[in-house]
């Protein structure tokens, strides 16, 4: 293997930062094939240290916590006033149980427990719809993102003019308004961008869910064209943009104009958004059926990493035809969400329905291993130990649970590779077996970087060069392999270090805050976080360094 010396960064705070020290080699293979029994004995490193799944009952925080992923709430403000849309709470002060629990208080029981790092924002502009945005709706947005920031959630944004209480008649905004917003909104998506990981395409019709508006703007691809590439440009292309509708993304591509051309590569960012998710029970034309052309877009397309997002419709006990009153078969949502790759999902609506919330139907239903072995669907994620007990009993989990726990990614380590013997200044090879057992992988990029602890708890971390989004392997039987060659830093003390896998947001402002980092799913492994809660450390075991 080549190595490539590369440039050591400088130290911060109270851990020590080197850079990479050498290339890594990268090789995805099936785990149950030949292959991987020849190459890991070709690539014997060190002591093999093996790692199994978390199980029920365990500490290792079950649900386990990690961000731009899982279940989400909602909330709903006017930015020029602060007041709640439909609530008509005054949230001049404060989120309240907004972001971290629900906006409203019949919350399904277990909810507060579920690690909720996710809020849906919807920002209504009504007020400003055909006007600049003013000073003080800008400062407000700001006020809600230093909330965001300071309860450690990030959120999946919207805006809409139309749907409020407010207006009985739709607002004739153009696609001219909503490029002036945009462009006034673009400073405070850049100062904010690690709180959005993605943004939903939003601003036309009902609630931004481009349904009908003043001008019809979802019937124009020429308009459409121009407003989803106004949101990825006010994003600087670094954040995917939600489209409700597969039929949306494709109107973008056909109706580009020359002025502002939407290419293929803006394409490939368009994600989806399913705000009437009822796996093709009712109104096929507001939800995405099984077998249907969208549905296989969807499904096909994703596979590429797109954020998928869902929410079942709120309860009615009415025959209309968005009245939604059926329970859902829970193994055919579990077909949907992982065909689909879903990253986030709303908890919050339904819960008008008692005992016929589909979400309480979930809690109140299990599901057993050799369920889902036995369904047919192969996209459906299984892990022996997720069904075991700390006691090696086969148990049942609840199908509510399951959801909750692979939305998105769930990292796992198989096993690692490694000498527990180094030498400053010397190399150090790591070898890592890993897996994917979410319903899809993460979205947005974020290097690995290895950790090493002394016995005083000072950090130094070493950057792997190795982008997780990759790590994109949420069938059964695959895994994922990579093989790092590093450096001894020669100005460590001489003595016993833990050494651990660092996985923290890429952006600097939330960079060294433990609450932004990513654990792994595997029991055994020790989440070590420092006094200040600048680091989480996934720590592998212990290494002397001489």
């Amino acid at each position: 293997m080549n190595n490539k010396k590369l440039m050591i960064r400088p130290i911060f705070a109270a851990g020590i930062i080197f850079g990479v020290i050498s290339c890594a080699q990268k090789i995805s293979y099936d785990s149950t094939s030949a292959s991987e029994s020849q190459t890991s004995k070709k690539m014997t490193i060190g002591t093999v240290h093996s790692f199994d799944g978390i199980a029920t009952g365990t500490q290792e925080i079950d649900p386990l916590r990690n961000p731009e992923r899982g279940f989400r709430s909602e909330f709903f403000i006017y930015a020029s006033n602060r007041h709640g849309v439909f609530n008509g709470l005054d949230y001049t002060s404060g989120l309240g149980n907004a972001v971290t629990a629900y906006p409203i208080a019949n919350m399904p029981s277990g909810a507060a427990s579920d690690s909720l790092t996710l809020v849906q924002f919807y920002v209504y502009l009504t007020q400003e719809a055909q006007t600049d945005l003013s000073s003080t709706t800008l400062a407000n947005l700001q006020y809600y993102f230093d909330e965001l920031k300071n309860s450690h959630i990030k959120t999946l944004l919207r805006f809409s003019y139309d749907g409020s209480p407010l207006t009985t008649t739709k607002i004739p905004y153009t696609v001219q308004n909503i490029q002036r917003h945009l462009q006034q909104l673009t400073p405070t998506f850049t100062a904010n961008k690690g709180q959005i990981p993605v943004v939903q395409a939003g601003f036309v019709g009902d609630w931004g869910e481009w349904g009908p508006s003043y001008y019809s703007h979802a019937n124009y691809a020429d308009g459409t064209s121009v407003i989803f590439k106004s949101i990825l440009n006010a994003f600087n292309n670094e954040r995917q943009v939600m489209a409700r509708y597969p039929k949306l993304k494709n109107n973008a591509l056909s109706g580009s104009v020359s002025s502002l051309p939407f290419t293929t590569a803006d394409y490939n960012k368009v994600a989806f958004n399913n705000d009437f998710f009822t796996t093709g029970l009712q109104a096929p034309e507001s939800d995405f059926p099984i077998g249907s052309t969208s549905y296989t877009q969807i499904k096909n397309e994703n596979s590429a990493g797109l954020w998928m997002d869902g929410e079942i419709p709120y309860y009615s006990s009415g025959t209309g035809l968005y009245d939604f009153n059926k329970a859902m078969n829970p193994m055919t949502v579990l077909r949907v969400l992982s065909e689909h790759r879903y990253t986030s999902f709303s908890m919050r609506d339904q819960l008008n329905g008692g005992s016929k919330n589909n979400l309480q139907i979930f809690r109140n239903t299990q599901v057993s291993l050799s369920d889902i072995v036995n369904s047919g669907y192969s996209s459906i994620p299984r892990d022996t130990a997720y069904f075991t007990n700390t006691s090696g009993q086969t148990i049942t989990r609840s199908y509510y649970d399951f959801i909750r726990d692979h939305l998105g990614y769930r990292f796992q380590i198989k096993n690692a590779t490694y000498a527990e013997n180094a030498t400053k200044g010397g190399n150090f090879n790591l070898q890592l077996n890993l897996t994917n057992k979410g319903f899809s992988n993460l979205i947005n990029s974020r290097n690995l970087y290895l950790a090493l602890i002394d016995q005083n708890n000072v950090v130094s971390t070493i950057s792997l060069q190795e982008d997780a989004k990759n790590w994109n392997v949420s069938s059964v039987t695959n895994s994922y392999q990579l093989t790092k060659q590093i450096v001894i830093p020669s100005t460590l003390a001489s003595g016993q270090y833990k050494i651990g896998l660092w996985l923290p947001d890429p952006q600097a402002t939330l960079m060294y805050d433990a609450d932004y980092a990513i654990r792994f799913a595997n029991r055994g492994m020790t989440h070590w976080r420092d006094s200040q809660s600048k680091y989480l450390i996934n720590v592998l075991g212990t290494i002397s360094i001489q």
